[in-house]
């Protein structure tokens, strides 16, 4: 009986010895604490940067759309034109065209569909030519459509933009061959290439990029 006894005794002693003291629950309390204060902590981080980044995001949204609407102005462009390495979000005047020059047009919906026109535009300085023997001013082609008296070729990006000179265009349209005064101003917008694209519009003036060879000296000797 007395062995049994003491056989007990060393199992209540090794229960005791694997029972964690007072010190170690504190600390293991502490520890646990500790954990769950810095998950607690990771996930407001985590949700704090989500709600910024969606804070981000919309301040940039709103600042693309204000910028591409012209204050809120208008309608949010559907495509982008890029003329000789310069992008257009929406119509301009003042460019010119050279014989060669491409026409890239991105559509931000998806494939880029367009149409394409190019007419005669209302100079502010008006000049006078021959058409054979009869007399004509520029405004008598104002508006007239001369997309075919250029050359359009179709690229993946767009089109490349041709013609022979401002003499062929006129004549292309005239039926007849055309010959210049001396005093000949074909500075500024001459046509308007027109791209449609959706419902959206865009017209961009343009003079030609070479210059007059025949004009009609006073002598009426052509050159």
């Amino acid at each position: 009986m007395a062995a049994r006894k003491g056989n007990g005794d060393r199992s209540d002693r090794r229960s005791a010895a694997k029972r964690p003291t007072k010190a170690e629950l504190a600390r293991l309390e502490k520890q646990t604490g500790r954990e769950k204060s810095r998950s607690i902590a990771k996930r407001i981080f985590v949700a704090v940067l989500i709600v910024v980044l969606v804070a981000i995001l919309g301040f940039a949204g709103f600042g693309i759309a204000y910028v591409a609407t012209g204050g809120f102005g208008g309608t949010v462009p559907t495509a982008i034109v890029m003329i000789e390495d310069k992008i257009y979000a929406d119509s301009a005047d003042g460019l010119t065209i050279y014989p060669g020059d491409e026409v890239v047009v991105y559509d931000l919906t998806g494939d880029a569909e367009y149409t394409l026109r190019i007419k005669a535009a209302e100079k502010e300085t008006n000049f006078a030519f021959f058409v054979g023997d009869e007399p004509y001013t520029w405004r008598d082609l104002n508006g007239y459509d001369v997309t075919s008296s250029f050359t359009i070729d179709r690229t993946e990006r767009g089109f490349i933009v041709n013609y022979a000179g401002i003499e062929d265009i006129i004549a292309s349209v005239c039926g007849a061959d055309v010959t210049f005064g001396d005093d000949i101003d074909l500075s500024g917008d001459m046509f308007d290439l027109v791209l449609t694209s959706g419902e959206k519009e865009y017209v961009f003036g343009f003079g030609v990029g070479l210059p007059v060879t025949d004009i009609v000296l006073p002598d009426n000797v052509i050159i």
